[in-house]
């Protein structure tokens, strides 16, 4: 038989998860990082006797008992990065071990992230039942992250300035550690992760943003007066009557009334002209 028969015969019966799987229970010396490589030393591994095999036919079996079906997987999105910082942050904070050891310390943000923690769980040494639960509840928190979104809806992503703003605000609020995105794409998933990821007490997160949104509705404000300073004047009852009676038939707001009022006084007066000069 030859290699390429045992691949066509044998390994299409098995999923790419599950050739995976037999593969690294194999125990291979070579652990080569593609998987088309690792396929074709499963082919090859057949092929050298019947023994292998049936023992290719027995580990396919047995790693049903191991893999969750993609059914229960099929809420992630690999290509939501925003998703896969957050998947890596919980993993990485999860508890999820295996003879006292983590299984997801030694995991990268890498491209290749969710296939890496696909592959992680589904060698994870634990009842299928277990894999459920820790699937089950990454899937509750995310499902929490996003509800929460409209707590963030005054957060425009597509505002350049706005998110270097709001950035540089985290930065003077939080220790951001080495983070430095390097665009403003990265700029805005940074953002997204300080809440995501957010590890201390709910409340103090929901103070920081509020905060932020109160501060950013300030900075807004102060932009907008464009040369103009707040100002607050106490006016007898019948002075803003007739204020209000004035800017009604001008057709404007109190502000601009009271600017023209007094531009009009200014400019039919020497003596206040001179005091400028």
């Amino acid at each position: 038989m030859t290699v390429y028969n045992s691949l066509h015969q044998h390994l299409k019966l098995y999923s790419d998860r599950q050739i995976d799987w037999i593969y690294y229970n194999l125990q291979f010396q070579d652990r080569p990082s593609h998987f088309e490589h690792r396929k074709n030393a499963l082919g090859r591994f057949a092929n050298e006797s019947d023994h292998n095999l049936k023992l290719l036919g027995d580990l396919g079996a047995e790693s049903e008992r191991y893999l969750v079906s993609d059914h229960d997987l099929e809420w992630f999105d690999k290509d939501d990065q925003r998703q896969m910082r957050w998947l890596s942050h919980f993993s990485y904070h999860s508890n999820a071990k295996e003879n006292g050891r983590h299984i997801f310390n030694y995991m990268r943000r890498t491209e290749t992230f969710f296939r890496d923690f696909v592959l992680t769980v589904d060698l994870w040494d634990a009842a299928i039942s277990e894999k459920l639960r820790f699937i089950a509840d990454a899937k509750r928190v995310w499902g929490s992250i996003i509800q929460d979104d409209n707590r963030l809806s005054w957060i425009n992503h597509g505002d350049e300035e706005q998110i270097q703003w709001a950035w540089e605000y985290l930065s003077r609020q939080i220790d951001l550690g080495n983070t430095r995105p390097i665009d403003h794409s990265e700029r805005v998933l940074c953002l997204l992760e300080v809440f995501d990821c957010w590890e201390e007490h709910l409340a103090e997160l929901r103070e920081l943003q509020n905060k932020m949104r109160k501060a950013w509705s300030q900075q807004k404000y102060r932009a907008g007066l464009n040369g103009r300073k707040q100002s607050t004047f106490v006016l007898s009852v019948t002075a803003k009557t007739q204020l209000h009676a004035l800017s009604r038939v001008r057709n404007v707001n109190l502000h601009q009334m009271l600017e023209s009022i007094i531009r009009k006084e200014f400019e039919s007066d020497p003596s206040a002209k001179k005091l400028l000069k």
